[in-house]
């Protein structure tokens, strides 16, 4: 038995190279999107904490561009696993708010 997401994503697939994919993989992608979004998030908070706070170790420079490369990496991951997700959606690439954000 289809649930609603699957059976509207089968509805609206327009890409004939993604439509073979399973609604299963794309659902995949989106909470791969979200995972590398809340770890760039906390990994930038982190960075921007060490520079604010502590400034009078000897390592806080190093730990904060860490922190801070690390951060862009994942939100570049994260926008690529959103535009993947988008590609292979089938349906109207921005029409909530998120999506144009």
């Amino acid at each position: 038995m289809l649930s609603f997401l699957e059976a509207s994503f089968i509805r609206t697939c327009r890409n004939p190279v993604f439509c073979d994919m399973k609604f299963q993989d794309i659902f995949m992608l989106v909470i791969f999107h979200l995972s590398f979004m809340i770890g760039a998030a906390l990994c930038l908070i982190i960075g921007v904490a060490m520079a604010m706070f502590w400034r009078s170790k000897n390592y806080w420079l190093k730990a904060h561009k860490t922190f801070n490369t690390t951060g862009f990496i994942l939100l570049i991951i994260g926008a690529a696993m959103a535009i993947a997700s988008a590609a292979t959606g089938g349906g109207k690439h921005f029409a909530g708010l998120h999506q144009q954000i």
